[in-house]
């Protein structure tokens, strides 16, 4: 079973199964904005790498707007938070528990 619904797009099932887990970030950034400084660690780490980007100038915008700003933006459902959702700089943020029970869930649920 891929854990998608029957005749679901791919690319939706990936990112709502993205939506899920960015939720999850949320809840840990509003309990602690010291998330925060992983996202950027991660953007700097990237830049470092000789990555450019667009998406990474976006990220650093959002992420300049504080704590709730940013939980708000990780929340929404719309279109430019979708595709930037494709290049989270919240890696390491969640542990392998917490993301493969995200995983196990839409396999199960074919949510």
């Amino acid at each position: 079973m891929t854990g998608r619904t029957a005749g679901e797009n791919p690319h939706v099932h990936i990112d709502r199964r993205s939506f899920a887990l960015h939720q999850l970030v949320a809840t840990k950034l509003e309990a602690d904005p010291g998330v925060l400084e992983i996202a950027r660690a991660n953007i700097a780490r990237w830049r470092s790498l000789g990555h450019r980007e667009v998406c990474l100038d976006e990220w650093e915008a959002i992420l300049a707007g504080g704590q709730q700003a940013v939980v708000r933006f990780l929340r929404s459902s719309g279109q430019r938070a979708t595709r930037l959702r494709q290049s989270s700089p919240f890696v390491g943020v969640l542990s392998a528990d917490e993301r493969d029970e995200v995983f196990r869930a839409f396999r199960e649920r074919g949510a």
